[in-house]
């Protein structure tokens, strides 16, 4: 489903005459709520760094980036992540002066620091969480393909979620409540459909590559 069907799922339950500025924000709302609940394996990417060496941030760092998977120095070693108060104890005022292979990531607000800052010639290979992209009522952002769900979930959970939180704004408690354990069940289900990737293996936990090596 694109946007606009399921804008016109929205309308077959009694809300034309809501305005499309107002349906489109609860269904960017219920985007946003269901892409930020878990790091979710189709929001995954990947990436390969690059840095000026006069930096302690890439100068690729993609626009849809929210939160690091995994990030390793190419041919080296995995980086470790530091909160920025542990930061700032271990490391102090002389973190600018150096220029070295990374050995730590953190964060300060929302930038993504790494210490010692990159030289030109070093390559950080990074497995990160897209963010959710704004959505449109039509053109660039309202295609089936600008939705990072799976499509076999659209209407289950899309459609849904909106109309839950439509008819709760309506105060209408019972098809709110309904449509609500509509959405969850859809979201379950997708839970289920998206992690399960494979049945040949059993699920192997906390075993990282190097364990391999």
């Amino acid at each position: 489903m694109d946007v606009p069907a399921i804008i016109s799922d929205i309308d077959d339950h009694g809300f034309e005459d809501t305005s499309p500025t107002r349906k489109l924000a609860v269904i960017q709302d219920v985007y946003n709520d269901v892409l930020t609940r878990e790091a979710w394996p189709f929001l995954e990417a990947f990436i390969r760094l690059t840095f000026t060496g006069s930096s302690d941030q890439s100068n690729n760092l993609p626009a849809d980036f929210r939160a690091v998977l995994t990030a390793k120095v190419e041919n080296g070693q995995r980086l470790q992540w530091m909160r920025y108060d542990e930061f700032e104890r271990r490391y102090g005022s002389n973190t600018q002066y150096v220029v070295d292979n990374p050995l730590v990531y953190y964060f300060l607000g929302n930038e993504l620091h790494f210490f010692p800052a990159p030289s030109a010639t070093v390559f950080v290979r990074m497995a990160y969480i897209k963010r959710p992209n704004v959505l449109t009522a039509s053109g660039a952002g309202s295609t089936e393909g600008d939705l990072l769900l799976p499509k076999e979930f659209h209407r289950s959970v899309l459609v849904n979620g909106s109309l839950y939180k439509l008819y709760a704004l309506e105060d209408d408690a019972e098809l709110a409540g309904g449509f609500q354990t509509y959405f969850e069940e859809g979201l379950q289900k997708m839970r289920e459909f998206a992690w399960r990737k494979q049945y040949d293996w059993p699920e192997v936990i906390e075993t990282s590559w190097d364990d391999w090596s």
